[in-house]
């Protein structure tokens, strides 16, 4: 079974977007998602039963 990292996080199959060639605050706004995510992802694998 594979999983993206939002897959994992949220159940949902959504991609992350691409940063690149993207202006600064585009990396920003994907740096957050991907921060949310990965604290999602682990709160997941903590609270695991």
């Amino acid at each position: 079974m594979v999983f993206t990292l939002a897959g994992y996080a949220t159940g949902e199959h959504k991609d992350v977007p691409d940063a690149r060639s993207k202006a600064i605050s585009f990396h920003e706004s994907v740096t957050a998602q991907l921060d949310k995510l990965s604290l999602l992802r682990t709160v997941r694998v903590l609270t695991r039963r």
